[in-house]
């Protein structure tokens, strides 16, 4: 749950900031449209995912469990070149083992596929955003969703392709213990961002307790936006066929 490039109504922590500016990178009140996409296509990501399956691009161990293909998020952006209208898809291949799957990303511009990384990871959702560094390309928000016994985190991971791969933020955005009895309840982060060559990022805490169907909609507590600083690194995707 969450997203995404939504003007944001509060007004941000820092001096001279209008809220009116920002954007919600992720809020986990707001759902993220499941992806919808031709046959067309999904019978061509799953002959991408099999030849880099082949190619051992995941390595060459057989320990998948489930090798069904499934579209995990679809977004449209300019990730590649700007300018462009393109569509990004995230697929998971097969499931390793907890909190780990074979998973890829491709990028197409009409009917060609530009793009092709894949890499190990357990990104459950993805969607655009619409250049916040404002170099030209679209980046792209994935979440990452990890359990244990009982509890369950997710990362925020924001990625660009585009002059080269690399994350500009990974940041925890939710933690629950609702599957333990719940009884420290669930956090959640809402991270917004004042898009410029230097992006300004804030965060502001959301908590609740573990009860109803959907607990994340009943806030106990909330606190005020702090600016914040994330971390930059590669991505590490490794390019896969385009064909």
């Amino acid at each position: 749950m969450k997203f995404m490039t939504w003007t944001c109504a509060l007004l941000l922590s820092l001096p001279g900031v209008a809220a009116a500016q920002s954007r919600v990178l992720y809020d986990v009140r707001v759902p993220t449209p499941a992806p919808q996409l031709q046959e067309k296509v999904w019978q061509q990501i799953r002959a991408l995912a099999r030849r880099a399956d082949q190619a051992q691009l995941w390595g060459r161990d057989a320990s998948c469990v489930d090798q069904d293909l499934n579209i995990n998020g679809a977004a449209a952006g300019a990730f590649t070149a700007p300018n462009t209208r393109q569509t990004a898809y995230l697929y998971t291949s097969c499931f390793e083992i907890p909190n780990v799957s074979r998973q890829g990303l491709v990028i197409m511009q009409g009917q060609q596929v530009v793009a092709h990384y894949v890499f190990k990871d357990h990104f459950t959702e993805l969607y655009s955003l619409k250049d916040i560094n404002r170099n030209g390309s679209s980046e792209l928000g994935l979440l990452r969703h990890l359990e244990g016994q009982g509890t369950a985190y997710d990362y925020l991971a924001v990625a660009e392709l585009r002059p080269s791969r690399r994350f500009l933020m990974l940041e925890k955005v939710n933690y629950n213990d609702c599957g333990n009895m719940g009884t420290a309840g669930w956090t959640s982060q809402v991270i917004r961002v004042l898009p410029g060559a230097r992006p300004t990022f804030t965060k502001q805490s959301l908590s609740g307790r573990c009860d109803g169907v959907d607990p994340f909609r009943r806030i106990s507590a909330q606190g005020v936006s702090k600016a914040f600083t994330p971390q930059q690194e590669p991505t590490e995707w490794k390019t896969a066929p385009l064909r």
